[in-house]
């Protein structure tokens, strides 16, 4: 945002710089004739009326000075589109960054949603540092009452995820966004891979017609988690 103002003001100076240039032309092309008639060396009563020979001196000063204005005019609308444009794509960005600090406000409220194991309720963030570290075994009875529970949050972070994929930012902000939310929400990431790496787990089950659906998006998290972390560790290489 502020290299825009920061080229507006360099473009104001150039054009200040253009209509000095302009002004100093147009007051010579006034003199001209008096300089021509009175101290030229050559003698102007031998070739017609002096308006003749003023309008034949100075029309092609003024026709150039014509083109050249219409040339200017052209490429200060070209500048100034060109600084809407920005401004606008300026206003695109900082609306993007907005909407994805709202998603991520959105996933933070879903992390704290209650998950039940043995009767003991869990934040779904705690839940998640248990599961990872095996104080919480993956069971086959409770596998899918977890996952409904985690619907809910996978479709936000699915959302937010293709969000940043389809914006309007750079790549760096893209992999800012997904180094973020990867960061932010490594532990329930992480726990919910593991649950997809568990689907053969209740696959015989009469359970798993209500969550076949919840693995294909779980399939989505292993690849993002894993995308993350190849290229974190391709930044480290160079």
């Amino acid at each position: 945002m502020f290299s825009i103002f920061k080229n507006k003001e360099q473009e104001a100076y150039s054009s200040s710089k253009w209509l000095l240039i302009l002004l100093s032309v147009f007051v010579a092309i006034l003199f001209i004739p008096l300089l021509l008639t009175s101290f030229s060396i050559i003698d102007f009563t031998e070739t017609g009326e002096i308006g003749d020979t003023i309008g034949g001196i100075t029309a092609p000063f003024i026709g150039f000075l014509s083109a050249y204005l219409v040339y200017k005019a052209f490429e200060e609308q070209r500048r100034a589109n060109n600084y809407q444009l920005r401004l606008i794509k300026a206003q695109l960005h900082d609306r993007e960054f907005t909407i994805f600090f709202k998603l991520i406000e959105d996933l933070q409220s879903l992390s704290k949603s209650q998950i039940k194991s043995n009767n003991q309720p869990y934040e779904m963030e705690h839940f998640c540092f248990q599961v990872n570290q095996g104080n919480i075994l993956l069971e086959k009875n409770n596998l899918p009452q977890w996952l409904i529970v985690f619907e809910q949050f996978i479709d936000q972070f699915i959302f937010t995820l293709d969000f940043i994929n389809h914006s309007n930012c750079d790549s760096l902000d893209k992999q800012f966004f997904k180094n973020k939310i990867r960061v932010d929400f490594d532990r329930i990431i992480q726990a919910l891979c593991n649950f997809s790496y568990q689907k053969a787990l209740i696959r015989d089950t009469d359970e798993f017609v209500l969550v076949e659906p919840i693995f294909d998006k779980l399939d989505c998290l292993v690849k993002f988690r894993e995308e993350i972390i190849r290229d974190e560790e391709s930044s480290y290489k160079y």
